[in-house]
């Protein structure tokens, strides 16, 4: 088992680069939009280092392969979670919400966050990165990796916004999203839809980047079969780049419960990260931090 600390949330170290207007419009124009976002140069440069020496702290070669989906499409990792445990979970959000102890969100009426979701279920859920899951996250790092953070929502019908347009997250290199579906998945019940890294590229050049909410479109100029449904079953995992062009499916029927978790690279495994840093700062998503190696 993890403990949990009482150690304070890494707010200090977390700036708004993503949703920085400066930034972004300095970074759309420039170079390093090849980097997949439009954050601040030296960002994009202090993750690469980052990445790099965790890559070497493993025995692998700092290559300029790339970094982690920089060329490959994200991908799903089957039964990372037993399907029963997952239906637990979602049983028991259910009661909390039929209670009234858990309510949509004020801004966002057709999600419901579940606050302090670590606490809530317990930190036995992370133990699905002992498994083929932190295989996957390995292979894809070439290096150990640590949770950055987590959160649990569900999502019902309503009108699509915000996450449920399509955007990408502007994260730097290295930065990884992992999607633990609680509940089978149909484009009924709003699979996440994802695009290529080519037609995400593609967009890019065309100055779409969907970081802002004014930017994000629920419909963009491709071909359906190019935007790709994940339908999953519960306890299924979608590995993939932030920065890869993506949304939430609208629910037309049932509702849809996801786990989201952020992924750093690590120079030490995840459980004794945890450990030494404490998992306080786990409970909600609060960006990436602005050094990586604190």
């Amino acid at each position: 088992m993890v403990s949990v600390s009482a150690t304070e949330p890494l707010t200090a170290q977390r700036k708004a680069y993503a949703a920085n207007r400066f930034w972004h419009r300095i970074g759309r124009a420039g170079f390093w939009r090849l980097f997949g976002n439009t954050l601040p140069l030296g960002i994009n440069l202090r993750y690469l280092r980052y990445g790099k020496f965790c890559r070497a702290q493993a025995g692998q070669e700092a290559s300029n392969r790339g970094w982690p989906f920089s060329n490959q499409n994200g991908f799903i990792v089957q039964n990372a979670m037993p399907r029963d445990q997952a239906l637990s979970m979602v049983e028991r959000v259910s009661a909390q919400i039929a209670e009234g102890t858990i309510t949509p969100d004020k801004d966002l009426p057709f999600n419901i966050s579940v606050p302090n979701s670590l606490t809530f279920f317990g930190t036995h859920l992370l133990e699905i990165f002992d498994g083929v899951l932190g295989d996957a996250i390995r292979d894809v790092m070439r290096s150990q990796f640590r949770i950055e953070w987590l959160q649990y929502y569900r999502t019902i019908p309503g009108e699509p916004d915000k996450s449920w347009l399509w955007h990408i997250d502007n994260d730097p290199p290295y930065v990884l999203k992992a999607l633990l579906y609680l509940t089978d998945t149909t484009i009924e019940n709003g699979a996440t839809r994802i695009l290529s890294q080519q037609d995400t590229r593609s967009l890019f050049k065309q100055g779409y980047f969907g970081v802002f909410g004014e930017e994000r479109q629920a419909e963009i100029d491709l071909p359906e079969s190019s935007q790709q449904a994940i339908e999953v079953r519960a306890g299924d995992v979608l590995l993939f780049s932030p920065n890869q062009l993506h949304k939430g499916g609208e629910v037309h029927r049932g509702f849809r419960d996801t786990l989201s978790f952020l992924i750093l690279p690590s120079p030490i495994g995840w459980r004794e990260d945890a450990n030494q840093r404490g998992m306080d700062y786990l409970h909600s998503a609060s960006g990436f931090p602005e050094d990586p190696s604190l």
